[in-house]
């Protein structure tokens, strides 16, 4: 496919949340748990779905077990938002394997993260997202993630692959680059698309064009993030302001917490699929599960207050 599938050829925008991939207690995949995760973001409002980043535990699965978590996800969603897939991995030939199989799946988008471990050039990052380009016919985007990954992409590098090919349609960037995000508004006609990822600076974001944000967060609020969304966009300053302190905390929870276990625990507190991560991640410390119940309980409180109910 040339472009995002229908409904969803006006490119993406919004609050994509990247869903924990979901296990057994002996580590298996949990796939009708992730078709139950993913049908309660959608009901939550989410705008599109990232699936197999870094809180999806990409990392820790073998090339069989993406195949059908990607399978799985574009089946649960159904058309009703977009499914954008993380094919990222070392060598490029894997990753090509891995894009090639998400575009069979269904996927409407790819989601790349950088080539981890050795560090490549400019040069090296090119020729990787090229090798990709040319494998797929689906849009591909960047997912820049060098906490995780080690590996920057330069602004040069992402303007060269948007000149070079038109479906090299973005960048997820959790370096929350805004020069980057004001320079992105002027490739491929405007249709070029920067995603804040993992980050919190989303006013800022939009305001230098940022189409939305990539949050894992949002796992544990579906609700609240979209709703913080939608407020930015309207210009509704005191209510994203608000909701923006609501939130913090349990941004700064997830920040700081064990990953990716933090996560998956306040998943399970509130009765949502989730399972433990695969070792040599351990669970979530006792101590730190009382940390967590404290927050949910807050926003939970937080929101019914907020709907009057």
């Amino acid at each position: 496919m040339a472009a995002l599938a229908t409904p969803h050829r006006q490119g993406l925008r919004g609050i994509l949340i990247a869903p924990v991939t979901p296990l057994r207690p002996d580590e298996s995949l949990d796939l009708p748990g992730l078709h139950t995760l993913i049908g309660h973001f959608i009901a939550s409002g989410a705008h599109g779905l990232f699936i197999l980043a870094s809180q999806g535990e990409f990392f820790s699965l073998d090339r069989s077990e993406r195949r059908r978590v990607a399978r799985t996800a574009v089946r649960a969603a159904g058309g009703r938002v977009p499914v954008i897939v993380n094919t990222g991995a070392m060598p490029t030939s894997e990753a090509v394997r891995l894009s090639r199989d998400a575009e069979a799946a269904g996927a409407d988008a790819l989601g790349v993260i950088t080539p981890f471990y050795m560090k490549p050039t400019a040069e090296e990052l090119f020729q990787h997202y090229w090798a990709i380009l040319r494998a797929v016919r689906c849009p591909v985007y960047a997912y820049n993630n060098p906490p995780r990954s080690g590996v920057g992409m330069d602004a040069r590098t992402v303007v060269r692959l948007a000149k070079a090919s038109p479906r090299f349609r973005g960048i997820f960037d959790a370096n929350g680059d805004l020069g980057l995000a004001r320079r992105c508004r002027q490739l491929q006609d405007g249709h070029f698309e920067y995603f804040l990822a993992g980050r919190m600076e989303l006013i800022e974001a939009l305001r230098a064009g940022a189409r939305g944000a990539v949050l894992a967060t949002a796992n544990a609020a579906p609700r609240d993030f979209v709703s913080w969304y939608e407020a930015v966009r309207r210009g509704e300053r005191v209510e994203a302001e608000r909701l923006h302190r609501h939130l913090t905390p349990l941004h700064t929870f997830f920040r700081t917490g064990p990953f990716p276990a933090t996560m998956k625990a306040c998943l399970e507190l509130q009765g949502l699929p989730a399972g433990p991560a695969r070792r040599p991640a351990l669970p979530l410390p006792s101590s730190l599960r009382g940390k967590a119940v404290k927050i949910l309980r807050r926003l939970e409180a937080s929101g019914r207050r907020r709907r009057g109910s």
